[in-house]
């Protein structure tokens, strides 16, 4: 029989239409989390507890406290800008209750209106994240989000 090179045998419990909804939306949710009008609660509605996070961009972060600093870090990053993350090419696989989302991302900034000067939107950056998510009482959560930057 034909098969594809890199076949895999079916998990034991497949993504449903739903798990691969609910983890593009977690994606969407991020996104929206760390660009201007993001809040460090967001956040939170995002991650678990003990989540890890890694990016040249912003650094390394694990756990509650390690969260609220990402929150503060990427804050930061942004103060005086408009920033815009598009997520796109999301692919993902698992099982039920847990799953492997990578995508591809574009970065972009624009000055803020209190700025002097034309307000011009520039591409930032661009790289990949890799993330883990679980699902945990029915709701999917990242666990680790790893970014890999094209230009680093």
């Amino acid at each position: 029989s034909i098969r594809p090179l890199h076949f895999r045998r079916e998990q034991a419990m497949a993504l449903t239409a739903q798990d691969r909804i609910e983890l593009h939306e977690i994606m969407a949710r991020y996104a929206n989390a760390v660009d201007v009008d993001g809040r460090e609660e967001d956040l939170q509605e995002i991650f678990i507890a003990n989540a890890l996070l890694d990016s040249p961009m912003s650094g390394k972060f694990s756990g509650a406290e390690g969260l609220r600093q990402f929150g503060r870090a990427v804050a930061g990053l942004r103060a005086g800008r408009i920033g815009r993350h598009l997520i796109t090419n999301v692919r993902v696989h698992g099982d039920g209750s847990r799953a492997q989302i990578k995508a591809y991302y574009i970065h972009m900034s624009t000055p803020a209106r209190e700025m002097e000067g034309e307000r011009r939107t520039e591409v930032t950056n661009g790289g990949c994240y890799d993330c883990t998510a679980v699902k945990i009482d029915g709701r999917w959560w990242l666990e680790r989000r790893t970014v890999s930057v094209d230009s680093k």
